[in-house]
């Protein structure tokens, strides 16, 4: 009888072992997926934000359609509102700009992120290259930081 019992236990033992490393390794896993994540979203320390000019890929001559850029800071930052935000864009004069400056009355908060946003139409045929060069002001608890940046979208007019 005390042998069953013993066996029993190191068998109860080897099983439970077992769930610990198998929870354990699923921990890790999740914890790599978080960090491979992490690292396909390459955030530029001279920005300390993940910046995005997204549009359609294409429009058609005459189609209104939206481009914005979106400001996402990195953990333990914010947008400063206060303080001055512009992006200014410019194309090649396939698309016609609803706006060629936009400022914190054009976008709006997105957790401690912002996005900016004006329309497109569609010109004339071919592809244009939209520049967006953005000054912000990031803060965390104790400092205030002007950044600045450029990011570029192709968008197709057909």
């Amino acid at each position: 009888g005390a042998l069953e019992r013993h066996t029993v236990l190191v068998c109860y033992g080897d099983l439970v072992m077992k769930f610990v490393i198998s929870a354990l390794s699923l921990l890790a896993l999740s914890a790599s997926v978080a960090l491979a994540d992490d690292k396909e979203v390459k955030i530029n320390p001279d920005e300390r934000a993940l910046l995005t000019l997204a549009a359609p890929s294409a429009v058609k001559v005459k189609q209104k359609s939206e481009i914005s850029f979106a400001i996402a800071p990195e953990k333990g930052w914010k947008v400063s509102l206060e303080a001055p935000l512009s992006v200014k864009l410019k194309g090649a004069g396939k698309l016609i700009l609803g706006k060629r400056k936009l400022g914190v009355k054009d976008g709006s908060k997105e957790g401690k992120g912002f996005i900016l946003k004006t329309t497109i139409e569609g010109a004339s045929s071919g592809t244009d290259t939209v520049t967006a060069s953005a000054v912000y002001f990031l803060c965390t608890d104790d400092v205030c930081k002007r950044f600045t940046a450029t990011r570029e979208l192709a968008v197709k007019v057909n």
